[in-house]
């Protein structure tokens, strides 16, 4: 039987056709509103990702790292683990933070901006929905919600 949902981590290369990337750049041209807190387009205007190379400072080369889990999604993943008695979801669903691994970003520049996040992939017959967070630009955190086809998310 395939679980009702999976807890994934990822690191990946942000690319320039990244949305973050695409939605970044046209906050450059943005000019600053009194409708909107100084710190709101400091944060929007701070360029998404991470760099490699500061990871890797981080961690003394080592090519894994760790992210925190935020409270709503450990309660989410527990409630989910529970419903479906899942003892994968609920042992994650305890962890303050978990580990990502970079091995496969070791051909990768290490100036090179990377995304580094978590997510649920679950899954029904019809389509498959994917929820998480992850590291969006300089420590700012945030959440997406997306459907995909359900070879695309694996």
């Amino acid at each position: 039987m395939m679980p009702m949902a999976t807890f994934r981590t990822y690191a990946e290369v942000l690319r320039p056709d990244h949305p973050m990337m695409r939605n970044y750049k046209a906050s450059l041209t943005w000019r600053p509103s009194r409708y909107r807190p100084a710190g709101l387009d400091r944060d929007m205007r701070a360029e998404p990702g991470v760099v490699l190379a500061d990871v890797l400072r981080r961690t003394g080369g080592i090519y894994a790292t760790t992210i925190r889990l935020t409270p709503k999604f450990r309660e989410d993943i527990r409630e989910i683990a529970e419903l479906t008695s899942d003892d994968e979801l609920l042992r994650v669903s305890g962890l303050p933070d978990v580990p990502v691994s970079l091995e496969h970003l070791r051909h990768a520049d290490r100036q090179t901006r990377i995304l580094v996040g978590y997510c649920t992939v679950t899954r029904s017959p019809f389509r498959t929905h994917r929820e998480g967070s992850g590291v969006l630009s300089g420590g700012i955190r945030g959440r997406f919600r997306c459907q995909a086809a359900p070879d695309r998310c694996g």
